[in-house]
Formats: C-alpha cells, sequence, structure tokens
C-alpha cells in the first residue's frame, strides 16, 4: 500500500512521581505499557496514547507513570484503519501502524527519560519494547 505519513504533534498528556515509595530498589520495579488509538477519518489523522507505568512489585505501588499523546497526518486513513466491534481499531497494513507505534514508544521513552532525570528514579529505564509485544499483526 502507498501511504502518507508525518508527525503534526506531541503532547505530554500525564507525568506522575511517587516520591513516597523512593527506596524501592530498581530490581523490584516492573514497568507496563499501553496504548490507545484515537482515528479522526475525516481529518486522516491517528491519535496514538502510549503509557507507561513503573511499579513496585511487592506492594503494586505505582511508583512513575507517564503518558504522551503523538498525532500523525496518515494518508489514506481509512484504507489503513477501520474501527472494530470493541471499539478499537483493526487494519490490514499492520507495519504501518507498528512503525508509528514504534515511533511513539521511543518518543515517550525519551520524554521519561528527561523527566525522571533529577528524580530517585534516574537509573529506572523504560526498555526497549521488542514489536511484537505491540503488532497489529495479530489483528489482520
Amino acid at each position: 500500500m502507498n501511504a502518507q505519513f508525518k508527525l503534526v504533534n506531541i503532547i505530554e498528556t500525564e507525568y506522575s512521581v511517587n516520591l513516597n515509595a523512593v527506596h524501592t530498589p530498581i530490581v523490584n520495579i516492573a514497568y507496563q505499557i499501553g496504548q490507545e488509538f484515537y482515528p479522526i477519518f475525516e481529518a486522516n489523522q491517528l491519535d496514538i496514547i502510549v503509557h507507561a507505568r513503573f511499579v513496585d512489585k511487592g506492594t503494586r505501588a505505582e511508583l512513575v507513570h507517564n503518558a504522551v499523546k503523538l498525532s500523525f497526518s496518515l494518508i489514506p486513513l481509512k484504507d489503513i484503519v477501520q474501527l472494530d466491534d470493541d471499539k478499537g481499531i483493526k487494519t490490514n497494513s499492520p507495519q504501518i501502524v507498528d512503525t508509528l507505534v514504534n515511533v511513539s514508544y521511543g518518543t515517550l521513552r525519551g520524554i521519561l527519560y528527561k523527566n525522571l532525570s533529577n528524580t530517585p528514579y534516574s537509573k529506572v529505564y523504560l526498555p526497549l519494547i521488542p514489536s511484537n509485544v505491540y503488532s497489529m499483526k495479530k489483528n489482520k
């Protein structure tokens, strides 16, 4: 498929740090990720919100939460993304959507690194996330 896409906007939508749990050793910190898709068909725009949370493995207390919304112009959106019955999306072009999600997580990693640089969590990083974790290929 011949598609055109470009990044239009980046907005940090959420950021919080729990400074009451700063003594959690790094080995006891787990991360959780997630993404949400919001197609705006009339504008040929796909908004992707990616989240990352660091939690204490033992207490499950949330230590850090960061979310970023990236808006992409994606032409022709209606040929790439469709709504599914569960109010999510499906695609017949998973490589395109996976690329945009990969860009989104990379952006979140950088923003999270900047945000945590002067906190007790400055040594905690969001690792590179293998694309099979979020791939749309299974949703063909």
